[in-house]
């Protein structure tokens, strides 16, 4: 699935989470304080933030190693630089659907 990427967008609900795949530059609307968690694909993907509690600079999150999970918006949009790769975005759905953020 991950080689159509390029393609389709990729969107997993479970439960009260909903994961989204994102590649390149991405400009996330948030509520302040919310919760979310980051898992990188692939060892070589890079990830830089602005806007989180715990900021990322060029960081390597490889799945089942090392996750940014519990990682918090301090404003209403968190910036993520995505190099080399892709990676998992996991959010609380009701707080996407209330908030209108769902794409």
């Amino acid at each position: 699935v991950l080689k159509f990427f390029d393609k389709i967008t990729i969107s997993i609900l479970h439960r009260t989470s909903f994961l989204q795949v994102y590649e390149g530059e991405v400009v996330l609307e948030t509520e302040p304080e919310e919760t979310f968690s980051l898992y990188a694909i692939d060892e070589r993907t890079k990830i830089t933030s602005k806007g989180l509690k715990y900021r990322l600079e060029n960081d390597s999150l490889p799945f089942g190693e090392r996750e940014s999970t519990s990682n918090v918006a301090k404003k209403n949009k968190v910036k993520l630089k995505i190099e080399n790769g892709r990676i998992f975005v996991i959010r609380d759905y009701e707080i996407l659907r209330q908030n209108g953020f769902l794409q």
